[in-house]
C-alpha cells in the first residue's frame, strides 16, 4: 500500500533526524496525489460530455412516415430520415446507426474498446458493455498477492474477427521471490526506482482486416 510506504519513509527519515527528507517525502506525495486527482476528474468530465451527445432517438422512415425510435432498435434495412435527436444543448449528430442514410448502403463501423478497467470480468461489466463481446485472454495482466488477474481488457463488435494476447515478455517481468514464478516489473516500488515499465502487462488485440 503506497500510503503505508510513505508513512514508513517519513518516519524513517525523522528517526534518522533528516527532517528535509521527511518533508520532501510528504510534499512530493501530496503533489502527486493532486495531479492524479486532477487527471481523474478531467477524464470523468470527458466521458460525461461524450455521453451527453449520444443520440436519444433516430428518425426512421417507415410506411412513408418519419418516426422517432431508440437508436438501438434500428435495423440493417431501415432508412434514417435525416438527423438524429440529441441533447438540444449539444450539436446535432448526423450519420447512420445500423441502417441506411438515404439511398446509400449502410457502412459497418467496427467498435474496439481497450483499456485498464480496474476490475475482473463480472456479470455487471458484461451487461454494461453489451452488445460488445469481451475477447478472452491467454493469461493475466497483473499479479495481486501471487494470483494473476486480467483487469486490462478488450471489447469488440460481436461480428469482429479479433483475438487478444497478453504480452508476457522477459524484459517486462522479473522474478517473484515471494510467490514464485514471475511478475510484472514495476517502475517504482514505493520511493525506490525499480527500472521496470509497468505493474501491468500490455495486451495486444489482433484484428483480421479481411473480415471487416
Amino acid at each position: 500500500d503506497e500510503i503505508f510506504l510513505m508513512v514508513v519513509a517519513t518516519f524513517g527519515a525523522i528517526a534518522l533526524l533528516d527532517m528535509p527528507e521527511a518533508c520532501a517525502v510528504m510534499l512530493f506525495y501530496q503533489v502527486g496525489e493532486f495531479f492524479e486527482g486532477y487527471a481523474v476528474e478531467k477524464s470523468r468530465k470527458s466521458i460525461a460530455d461524450m455521453m451527453d451527445i449520444m443520440p436519444q432517438y433516430a428518425n426512421i422512415e417507415r410506411d412513408g412516415a418519419i418516426i422517432g425510435v431508440n437508436p438501438a432498435e434500428t435495423g440493417q434495412n431501415d432508412s434514417l430520415g435525416g438527423k438524429m435527436g440529441v441533447n438540444p444543448a449539444k450539436a446535432t449528430v448526423f450519420g447512420p446507426i445500423g441502417g441506411n442514410l438515404g439511398p446509400k448502403p449502410a457502412v459497418h463501423r467496427p467498435i474496439v474498446v481497450v483499456g485498464d478497467f480496474n476490475d475482473t470480468r463480472t456479470a455487471l461489466s458484461d451487461s454494461i458493455m453489451h452488445p460488445l463481446r469481451e475477447l478472452p485472454a491467454d493469461g493475466g495482466t497483473i499479479k495481486f498477492q501471487g494470483v494473476w488477474e486480467q483487469i486490462d481488457r478488450a471489447f469488440v463488435s460481436a461480428d469482429l474477427n479479433a483475438t487478444l494476447t497478453v504480452a508476457c515478455l522477459p524484459f517486462l517481468t522479473e522474478e517473484d521471490k515471494k510467490h514464485g514464478g514471475v511478475k510484472p516489473r514495476r517502475t517504482f516500488i514505493g520511493p525506490r526506482y525499480n527500472a521496470g515499465l509497468s505493474d501491468h502487462l500490455p495486451i495486444i488485440v489482433s484484428i483480421n482486416l479481411l473480415y471487416l
